[in-house]
């Protein structure tokens, strides 16, 4: 059952673009069988995944925000750019719970040696607020690679209404 939340109350504005940035950059790192990337980086983003969703599961923010590189943007579903820190100070918050989260399609291209884009669809649910959702996006990523270690950079997120 998907709970609809209120668009006008500016919470829930927050609450849809840190949701829709977490699983979409948990999917960026969430690779198998369906992913097309070079091989040599396969092992090594499969193993991010992981670190990443423990970070999510466990509420480690901190360790959440290693992933995101210092220059890290969103663009949320309604169009607005937020930072690094605007995004972190949300997660910090502690109001979110994610309850479920389901790959629906991943694509990975590597463009370079050092960086690869990430196009997909997600489920997600959860509490924000002490209120529950059920979405679905679709979302690009760009991952780059930065002294050896696999940055995101930036995120876009398109709500699907179904």
């Amino acid at each position: 059952m998907r709970v609809a939340i209120p668009q006008a109350d500016m919470k829930t504005k927050h609450f849809q673009w840190v949701a829709s940035l977490l699983i979409s950059s948990v999917t960026l790192l969430a690779m198998d069988a369906r992913c097309r990337a070079d091989d040599g980086v396969k092992p090594e983003i499969e193993r991010l995944e992981l670190e990443m969703q423990d970070a999510l599961t466990t509420n480690n923010m901190s360790r959440f925000g290693q992933y995101l590189a210092p220059d890290f943007k969103v663009i949320d579903p309604e169009g607005n750019v937020h930072t690094k820190d605007q995004l972190m100070q949300i997660l910090r918050s502690g109001r979110l719970k994610l309850h479920s989260y389901k790959l629906l399609e991943m694509d990975i291209r590597s463009l370079a040696a050092d960086s690869i884009v990430v196009t997909g669809e997600d489920q997600t649910a959860g509490v924000w607020d002490g209120k529950t959702f059920d979405y679905q996006d679709r979302f690009t990523d760009i991952f780059s690679k930065s002294s050896g270690k696999w940055l995101l950079v930036s995120t876009h997120i398109t709500r699907v209404h179904k």
